[in-house]
């Protein structure tokens, strides 16, 4: 899935991801390189679909592409936009990945998580952003990833704008 970040920016090695759901809390530890999916978030996403499932993982996944490569993120004031880049990176990988080949249902399914995992807490440090917010982040990183284009809302929730350093995904 992260083939692409790998060779846009030049690195011979990522360090490796391990995925578990022995955990209290779903959360990506940058010191072991983790994701960790919660049995109680597992069992409340696959209520909505294996795209939703995925989804989460791949937001997951987006935090250790930001951990691995720098250049990804550079200088962004607020917590809540690094939980929306992830949004949009996850719909990047989700799209790239030629081994997932996510249908339109489950497409629409982790838009739906992405919406219901929203949240309206303006105002606390763990912010990752509203419903819409969210959605409309892996959309367009969906949009991106399947047909290079960048939709208004890319440079803003994706934080990969054009001719910049943080712009070596080519189309």
């Amino acid at each position: 899935m992260i083939t692409d970040f790998k060779q846009a920016y030049g690195l011979q090695q990522m360090p490796a991801v391990t995925v578990t759901n022995r955990c209290e809390r779903t959360s990506y530890n940058r010191i072991t390189n983790t994701v960790c999916i919660s049995p109680a978030m597992i069992s409340g996403l696959v209520r909505l679909g294996d795209g939703a499932l995925v989804f989460v993982v791949a937001h997951e996944l987006g935090h250790h592409l930001q951990n691995s490569i720098p250049q990804i993120v550079g200088p962004m004031p607020s917590r809540t936009q690094r939980e929306l880049q992830a949004d949009c990176l996850a719909g990047i990988l989700l799209s790239r990945n030629a081994q997932l080949r996510m249908s339109d249902q489950d497409v629409q399914e982790a838009l739906t998580a992405a919406q219901r995992l929203g949240d309206n807490t303006y105002d606390h440090f763990n912010h990752h952003g509203s419903g819409e917010m969210r959605m409309l982040a892996v959309r367009s990183g969906i949009r991106y990833g399947r047909l290079g284009q960048r939709d208004n809302y890319f440079p803003l929730f994706c934080g990969l704008q054009a001719g910049g350093t943080k712009n070596r995904l080519g189309s």
